[in-house]
């Protein structure tokens, strides 16, 4: 009866010591899918980052045009004015300076 015991205990302990090696294969497997699905998820976290970002910026630079458009058309148009201003003044001071010189 000793050695059947002893037997049982024996093989109790190395089927105990066979479910461990198990657990722990297990456990490293999903460990290595986690790190696996994390690497994953953060590669495609990032790509979407630099799209959004790229799509931002893409934006910003087209509204940054049509700033720079507009601000340039009201430039044209104050320079405009400011030469017709100059432009008659300095038709009227010709005909006062040749008004004076002629007389």
């Amino acid at each position: 009866m000793k050695n059947s015991a002893l037997n049982e205990i024996k093989e109790v302990e190395k089927e105990a010591e066979n479910l461990k090696k198990n657990a722990q294969t297990e456990a490293l497997a999903i460990l290595a899918d986690a790190r696996e699905q994390a690497e994953k998820f953060i590669s495609e976290s990032n790509k979407e980052a630099r799209l959004k970002a790229a799509a931002l910026i893409a934006g910003v630079e087209v509204k940054t045009a049509a700033a720079i458009a507009e601000n340039k058309r009201d430039v044209i148009k104050e320079c405009d004015a400011i030469r017709e201003t100059a432009l008659k003044k300095s038709e009227g001071t010709a005909r006062f300076v040749l008004g004076r010189i002629i007389s």
